[in-house]
């Protein structure tokens, strides 16, 4: 028996199969020497046409579009305040529309990238000694979400927490089958991530138990989703409600780092600051309850854009376990321990006279 896969559930949310926002935004903060910095921001738009049945998201885009080219979006209003010393902006077109820009500028000293920061809320200190130097940035409250977008996320997570559960339950159910039946995990598998049909017809109890998965699957994904009447789906609602600053950060520093704070990962980890939503809080779940995680696995493979099928093979692979679902309660706090930004992200680094000199800083990255 041939059941719906997760694969085709999950991809057909979006509209156009591809699970990405209608934009998205990134920024580098790469220091050098005495507290200057050059910051890089990247925002790309998703075509219109991707969302046909959601004008709200069109007209949004449009929007963004127009803003961004003339200069008068938010990032080109933080860096018109400081009056950089240097500036470099790339305009990626695609059939006459805007599909990605990116503005990269130098800021003279550690007051400007206090400036650039200022509307968002985020502070920012940075000092220096002889032979070390420190950045820090210190989180604000979140202010970009209107009261509506904040009542919209609040049904929408109880939602996505009732959501999670079941899949939790589903997942295990499944897992606990192939635990009794390691024969059967090709089929049942295959039946939830493969692209093409199974090989195997799914027997006895399997239709139910990886139908169950498909579907929870699917509506976890909603949540990636616009609805009809909202410009924003529903993770970026999140992501305005919670994370404090605009964009996911990288910071870059020019010595050894040798001490950091609110920063994930070990000391000579890349310096990132991961974005606030629902979604990365779910990905930051991951494992929590079982693994491997069949939705994660799909998301994964279609934000990587390699056109090639599926990994079945190393799917089936990796080793698989399933604890006791969550109840709906255990699934909301576990999500919103996982919204709460660190108190302060500091990194402090040693210096050296050799470090950065004068001509180096006028270098703006290369798009």
């Amino acid at each position: 028996m041939r059941v719906r896969r997760a694969a085709a559930v999950l991809l057909v949310l979006p509209l156009a199969g591809c699970l990405e926002p209608p934009v998205s935004e990134s920024l580098e903060v790469r220091i050098v020497r005495a507290g200057a910095a050059v910051v890089t921001i990247a925002v790309a738009l998703r075509d219109p046409s991707d969302f046909k049945q959601v004008p709200r998201v069109q007209q949004r885009l449009e929007a963004e579009e127009r803003e961004l080219l003339a200069g008068s979006d938010p990032w080109s209003a933080r860096l018109q305040r400081v009056e950089p010393e240097r500036q470099r902006d790339v305009i990626d077109l695609s059939h006459g529309r805007l599909h990605r820009i990116q503005r990269s500028a130098l800021l003279a000293g550690p007051e400007d990238l206090r400036e650039f920061f200022r509307d968002t809320g985020v502070g920012v200190t940075y000092a220096e000694g002889s032979e070390w130097a420190e950045l820090t940035l210190t989180p604000g409250r979140p202010s970009r979400a209107t009261a509506a977008q904040r009542q919209h996320l609040s049904s929408g997570l109880e939602a996505f927490a009732a959501n999670l559960a079941a899949y939790a339950a589903a997942t295990k159910r499944l897992y606990d089958h192939l635990d009794a039946n390691p024969e059967r995990a090709r089929a049942c598998l295959a039946a939830i991530v493969a692209e093409s049909a199974a090989e195997e017809e799914l027997t006895g109890d399997e239709p139910e138990l990886v139908a169950d998965v498909n579907e929870a699957i699917g509506e976890m994904g909603e949540i990636l989703a616009p609805a009809e009447d909202e410009p924003f789906t529903l993770d970026e609602i999140s992501r305005l409600v919670y994370d404090p600053f605009p964009a996911s950060m990288r910071v870059s520093v020019p010595g050894t780092i040798v001490e950091r704070e609110g920063f994930p990962g070990e000391l000579t980890s890349e310096l990132k600051i991961p974005a606030l939503s629902i979604w990365s809080a779910f990905e930051l779940l991951e494992g929590r309850w079982f693994s491997p995680d069949p939705a994660l696995a799909l998301w994964r493979h279609d934000a990587a854009k390699t056109r090639k099928p599926f990994d079945l093979e190393g799917f089936l692979a990796l080793p698989r376990r399933a604890s006791i679902a969550p109840t709906e309660g255990d699934a909301r706090r576990a999500i919103a321990a996982q919204l709460e930004p660190a108190g302060v992200y500091r990194v402090r680094w040693t210096v050296s006279a050799s470090d950065d000199d004068a001509s180096e800083l006028t270098a703006l990255p290369e798009p």
